[in-house]
């Protein structure tokens, strides 16, 4: 049986970091119906001195990681990891496990930045996101000084040429990396599970790491424009909302219930009726918890967008403003109140190569590397 090295950010475990430990879990948990898998992750929970995940709580960190920025005109999510000897030191610790007879699958921008500084390319890389899209669309305005968004992109492209394959979660985000010259195909994680029909619990729920700037403004759209909206409708029996993630309880309030970082998401959905996720500016990548929440039953809520990257065909309704999720959270309760919604014309969808399934990624790795 052949041994796949597979190397990614953190543990898969560490669902209180993101949505990226839970798709590195589908996917080793399918490539491991064919192959040997080992893990290596870049931040290990179990150094003395790991690698900086984040810069931002320490104004050393960020200061070493801005002068890297303006010396050696690196983009931030380069500078960030390099400044640190951490980072050198995990590298070196990868080097023997880069064995002759092991095939690389790299997940996730940390990965591919630490093989390409070894100056070994992976036989597929797995793109979570395109991440000069964050860059351009989240930068603060010292990084727009520098130029931060452009150097990414030149970067990002450049490393992502290295692997022999590249798949991305998003359809979007497909696109993007072939119109740059990376060939690269989606990988599709679509669940099948079906929503449950019954709404007992008159609760709406919303789950992500809250220092992520589009979740951050995701949040900020439910608790500022969506749920004053669904209240003023339906009244004392309106949903109430609970948000789950790190960082979460900034918005805690009478109106709303803030849970923080959970280890496990199962109480989360179970407590709750309806996932919304009002992310409308630009995306990249997909949403994990739009599929974590129909595997577990819930129905979701989300901008077309979202839904056509993921390749969703049931268990969501498609909400492109804040005034239509509210409009689409009335209705899911059963509110027939005089409305004059009328939803955004869906958009034609774009017609794309055939995506990578991932109930075929063992089948689809055994071909790159023969």
């Amino acid at each position: 049986m052949a041994r796949i090295l597979y190397v990614t950010t953190y543990s898969p475990q560490r669902s209180d970091l993101g949505g990226a430990a839970w798709v590195d879990r589908q996917i080793i948990e399918r490539l491991r119906e064919r192959f040997e898998v080992d893990v290596f992750v870049v931040v290990d929970d179990n150094a003395v001195n790991p690698v900086p995940l984040e810069v931002r709580r320490s104004r050393w960190s960020a200061f070493r990681t801005l002068l890297r920025m303006i010396l050696r005109r690196e983009p931030y999510q380069a500078a960030k990891f390099r400044w640190s000897p951490n980072w050198n030191s995990r590298a070196a610790e990868l080097v023997p496990l880069l064995k002759s007879d092991s095939v690389v699958v790299t997940s996730q921008w940390p990965a591919l930045l630490m093989l390409s500084d070894l100056g070994v390319a992976s036989v597929l890389h797995i793109a979570h996101n395109v991440d000069y899209v964050i860059a351009d669309a989240h930068d603060p305005r010292v990084f727009s000084l520098v130029k931060n968004a452009r150097r990414m992109r030149r970067v990002e492209f450049d490393l992502l040429r290295r692997p022999a394959r590249v798949l991305a979660l998003s359809a979007a985000d497909s696109d993007r990396l072939r119109s740059g010259g990376v060939e690269a195909s989606q990988l599709r994680l679509s669940s099948g599970a079906e929503s449950r029909t019954v709404a007992s619990q008159r609760r709406i729920g919303f789950v992500g790491k809250a220092t992520w700037p589009p979740n951050a403004e995701a949040i900020e759209a439910l608790t500022k424009e969506v749920m004053p909206a669904v209240r003023a409708r339906i009244g004392i029996s309106s949903p109430s909302l609970v948000l789950a993630g790190r960082g979460s309880e900034r918005w805690a309030s009478r109106d709303v219930r803030a849970l923080g970082a959970l280890d496990k998401l199962d109480e989360f959905y179970a407590a709750i009726d309806l996932v919304v996720v009002p992310r409308m500016g630009p995306t990249t990548g997909i949403s994990v918890k739009l599929l974590e929440a129909l595997e577990h039953g819930v129905h979701v809520i989300a901008p077309s967008a979202l839904i056509q990257d993921a390749g969703i065909e049931a268990g969501c309704t498609r909400a492109d403003t804040p005034a239509e999720v509210a409009e689409a959270v009335i209705r899911y309760y059963g509110n027939h109140l005089p409305s004059s919604f009328s939803p955004s014309p869906r958009k034609p969808e774009v017609v794309r190569s055939e995506p990578i399934e991932l109930q075929d990624l063992p089948e689809y790795v055994a071909e790159v590397v023969q």
